[in-house]
């Protein structure tokens, strides 16, 4: 059975959004290296501009470079494979895949966009969310747990950069040592493997209301359902969900 190319999807959905998203024009989806893998469950996406090199006392400037098929890369945006299961949220992919490219700044040169995460930046990936179905985009597609995907990753331990919002909205990317380098062709890797040996373990939880919860770590302590109070009540608790295994 062959391997869904997770990779090529995801491109294929930057390459459209940027095409009918008017407020994505600005970026170049040729300039963007898209690779797929397993993240920790709370990050489903991450981008890294390799000309984000802002110089932290003490510090040289970090500028990396990379060219794959004789083009120059700028950006890598990583997704988490966890995206494309059928027990994800239905919009949560195709969020996250918005919420990444707004993170690319208006000159598409490598850097980062200066914006805060919070509920004016999550408005405005909504909005492009929206905006995209409905030109015709197509959503992000999901996968049985059974299916065999293809995943891509950049060589070396842990994440190639972490970006951090430091001094207001001046955006610092801290790059390790190792990376203060070229990238090629050579340090991409690609490999293929069973969704379900990529996903984390989750737990199913309901509410005396029948709202169900989806944690990927058991509830140590009690817990109250956000859907029916915003502050801790015990009149909401949430217990194992009889129907699902925990």
């Amino acid at each position: 059975m062959d391997a869904h190319h997770l990779p090529n999807i995801f491109s294929s959905i930057v390459s459209t959004a940027c095409r009918v998203v008017p407020d994505l024009a600005h970026v170049d989806p040729s300039r963007i290296l898209v690779c797929v893998r397993k993240l920790p469950p709370t990050r489903l996406g991450e981008t890294l501009g390799l000309r984000q090199a802002k110089a932290r006392r003490g510090h040289d400037p970090v500028f990396s470079t990379m060219s794959v098929g004789g083009r120059e890369i700028l950006y890598v945006i990583t997704f988490n494979v966890s995206l494309v299961s059928t027990a994800a949220p239905s919009r949560q992919a195709l969020e996250t895949v918005m919420h990444e490219l707004w993170h690319i700044a208006e000159e598409c040169d490598g850097t980062i966009r200066p914006a805060r995460h919070g509920k004016g930046f999550n408005a405005t990936v909504a909005e492009l969310h929206d905006i995209y179905l409905s030109v015709g985009g197509r959503p992000v597609p999901t996968f049985e747990p059974h299916a065999r995907v293809r995943l891509r990753h950049l060589r070396g331990k842990g994440r190639p950069g972490v970006l951090s919002v430091r001094r207001g909205l001046s955006i610092a990317a801290t790059v390790p040592k190792a990376w203060k380098q070229a990238w090629t062709e050579d340090d991409m890797r690609e490999r293929t493997a069973v969704l379900s040996k990529l996903l984390p373990p989750s737990f199913s939880y309901v509410c005396p209301h029948g709202h169900e919860v989806v944690r990927f770590r058991k509830l140590s302590k009690a817990s109250s359902c956000a859907a029916c109070s915003k502050t801790f009540d015990r009149r909401f608790l949430l217990s194992p969900n009889k129907k699902t295994p925990t």
